[in-house]
């Protein structure tokens, strides 16, 4: 299976991290990185994972493709339920695409394993808190909520939900990969050049 080696100094988090949080600028490799990631816990395991976007319009052209791509790299045979956006690989193991635009949607889906939100800085505070009470699946290995986004201006006076939520200080240092937090794992990523 295809990781980007970037990545690989986040899977031993897996077992022991709830969440995994993911910023990095505009072709960092981010996404890809936690779609190939998602890709193999999912084929280890037999997982439903739930990929959102704030507006299920999005999807199409990020998450969904990325999904496809991954599979189709590695030659993953999968069934795709183009309607309701929803991959399903051999061994039952489901990637469902949706926008939480429509959150009553998401009450039928049952037994959620792993979250990915894309584009975490356009989800509110209680859109996580929702999600994260609601994500109590147990598996093997333990529930993960990854959330990727791109850096988030420091702002004298001010912090985003997830500066206040999930790191209890910056991480300053380009270089600096660090747990924060008992069940946090936040990862800055620079692009590859």
């Amino acid at each position: 299976m295809n990781i980007n080696r970037a990545y690989y100094n986040l899977i031993p988090f897996l077992a022991t991290h709830r969440y995994i949080v993911v910023y990095g600028g505009r072709r960092s490799g981010k996404s890809f990185g936690v779609c190939d990631i998602l890709k193999v816990r999912g084929l280890k395991s037999k997982r439903t994972i739930l990929v959102l976007r704030k507006v299920g319009r999005t999807l199409k052209h990020s998450v969904y493709e990325r999904i496809s791509s991954s599979l189709n790299l590695d030659n993953v045979p999968y069934t795709l339920n183009k309607s309701d956006k929803e991959f399903t690989v051999p061994n039952g193991t489901r990637f469902i695409c949706m926008g939480l635009d429509d959150p009553e949607k998401l009450k039928s889906i049952e037994g959620v394993t792993d979250i990915w939100l894309e584009e975490a800085t356009e989800f509110t505070e209680k859109d996580f808190d929702t999600l994260d009470a609601g994500l109590s699946a147990n598996s093997t290995p333990p529930p993960c909520i990854f959330l990727t986004f791109n850096p988030i201006p420091v702002i004298p006076g001010f912090e985003m939900w997830i500066q206040k939520t999930l790191s209890s200080r910056r991480v300053s240092n380009r270089q600096s990969r660090g747990a924060i937090g008992e069940r946090c794992r936040f990862a800055h990523l620079l692009p590859t050049e």
